[in-house]
This record gives structure tokens, C-alpha cells and sequence, in this order.
């Protein structure tokens, strides 16, 4: 028994000193290969708007030295003109002036600007850009309606600078462009006080 003891000994110390004294494999290193990695980016073209577009005419956008007094506005002229039948004054009269104090310059056209009506993001390679158009089925002008109790209409025409057109600078982070919208109001037929309403589009697209 103390033989084989002996024995196996010897073959563990011959194992570990084999083991020990081999030499070490060295590394492999291959050859790099190419793979070509492709990634389709899709063209996009998005639109936000504001939902709603309110314009406030003011007093003075009608008629100067008119005053505040509840609900409306009330205003008077500087006196001018005769009127009676003295025949030592003059022949009988000149009689008040009936020019309109409404009829100045400006009522039958006034100008609205209005900056953040539209947001667009694009990522066109397209040559012609990006086009923004109000009303591009109907056209620059059109007719706002009254809502009862007011009657008539309010025309308008939007000024053609209010459209865009441009090539792409940016990509999708930030918009590719801001607009507003400027815009002449024509109250020729608007005969009452009170609201008139419409629609105007704007379209985004790249030809």
C-alpha cells in the first residue's frame, strides 16, 4: 500500500510539472471584413397650426376721438356749418358736414399681422423646397360671414408674402419654418356690430 501511495504521488507531481512547463498557445488575430451598413431615412413633411385666429377691431381703427362708455363707444365733432332763415346771414347756410368721420382713410382696409399662425418640419432633399400656402385651392381673398345678431359680411385679402417657399435647412428637430399671416379687412359690408366668421387654409407640400 505505502508503494502505490508513493506511486500515485509521483505521477501528480510529473502531471503538475508538465503542465506547468508547456508552452503557451499563441493567439489567433483574423482579417477584418468589411460589412457596408445601409439605413433609409423616409422623407417627411409635417404641418401644425393654431386652431383659431382672433382679430379685434378697436375703436380708433373706425373713427378717432370716440370714447369708452359700457359696451360701445360714443364720440362728436368740432361744430361747423349754419343753417336758419335770418336773411342777414349767409344764403341759408352751409348746413352740418356730412362727410363720415367713418369714411377715412383706413376702414376699408385694415391691416392685420399676426406672427406664429404655423409651424412646419421637413427633411426634403427635393430641388424646389418646401412650399406654405394660404388658401391654395381658393385663393388670397375671401368672405368672412356674420353670426347672428349681426349682419353682413367682412371681406379680406391675405398679403401673397404671407406664403412660403424655400429649400430645407434643417432636419426634424427644429421647425423648418415659422410663419404668420398679414391680412387686409374690408368693412365696407359689415353693417352691424359683432362677430364674422370664416376659414382660411394652409397647406404645406414639396413639389
Amino acid at each position: 500500500m505505502k508503494n502505490k501511495f508513493f506511486a500515485i504521488a509521483a505521477s501528480i507531481v510529473a502531471l503538475g510539472t508538465a503542465i506547468t512547463s508547456a508552452p503557451a498557445q499563441a493567439q489567433i488575430s483574423g482579417t477584418a471584413a468589411p460589412v457596408n451598413l445601409n439605413v433609409q431615412v423616409p422623407e417627411v413633411l409635417y404641418l401644425k397650426t393654431v386652431s383659431d385666429i382672433y382679430v379685434g377691431i378697436s375703436a380708433s381703427d373706425l373713427a378717432s376721438g370716440l370714447t369708452a362708455t359700457g359696451s360701445g363707444f360714443y364720440g362728436s365733432a368740432s361744430n361747423s356749418g349754419t343753417v336758419g332763415t335770418d336773411p342777414t346771414t349767409s344764403i341759408p347756410g352751409t348746413g352740418v358736414n356730412t362727410s363720415s368721420p367713418f369714411a377715412r382713410a383706413g376702414v376699408g382696409s385694415l391691416n392685420q399681422s399676426l406672427t406664429g399662425v404655423y409651424a412646419v418640419w421637413s427633411n426634403s432633399p427635393r430641388a424646389a423646397g418646401v412650399n406654405i400656402t394660404y388658401n391654395k385651392d381658393t385663393g388670397l381673398t375671401g368672405t368672412l360671414t356674420a353670426v347672428a345678431p349681426a349682419i353682413g359680411t367682412v371681406a379680406y385679402t391675405i398679403n401673397g408674402s404671407s406664403n412660403q417657399t424655400g429649400k430645407v435647412p434643417k432636419g426634424l428637430v427644429d421647425p423648418t419654418f415659422v410663419g404668420g399671416i398679414d391680412f387686409a379687412l374690408d368693412l365696407t359690408n359689415s353693417t352691424t356690430a359683432g362677430s364674422y366668421t370664416g376659414v382660411i387654409t394652409i397647406t404645406a407640400d414639396a413639389p
